[in-house]
């Protein structure tokens, strides 16, 4: 029983692994939180009365302006340092990658024993 359990424990092991890698793929920028954060509000104000057609539209407009202008400066700063950043990334990836091999045959490998010492029984 302790091998299934071992076996059980890796697997979930490696999807933790693999979730947590995939959700490192997407990090939220600074200015795609304002834009996000800054069209929920106006949205918001708007539809409560808050605020008039005119200055939701005007405010929308000034939001989306200093947006563009945030998310700009931010693709240039990446475009700076992404190459060495991709490199070293990349290189992460890949050990992760291969380590998730390793362990997944090391599972299948442990299944096949242990289908083998069912049999046997």
């Amino acid at each position: 029983m302790t091998r299934v359990k071992a076996a059980l424990e890796a697997k979930a092991n490696i999807s933790k692994n693999l979730s947590t890698s995939i959700n490192q793929i997407f990090k939220r920028t600074q200015g795609v939180q304002m834009l996000r954060d800054g069209w929920y509000a106006l949205c918001q104000s708007h539809l409560n009365g808050q605020i008039s057609q005119k200055k939701f539209e005007e405010s929308l407009d000034n939001l989306i302006a200093e947006g563009v202008g945030l998310i700009q400066s931010e693709l240039d700063n990446r475009k700076a340092i992404a190459p060495k950043e991709q490199e070293v990334a990349l290189a992460r990836e890949e050990n992760e990658a291969d380590r998730l091999k390793i362990k997944l045959k090391e599972l299948e490998n442990e299944k096949i024993k242990l289908e083998k010492e069912a049999e046997s029984d």
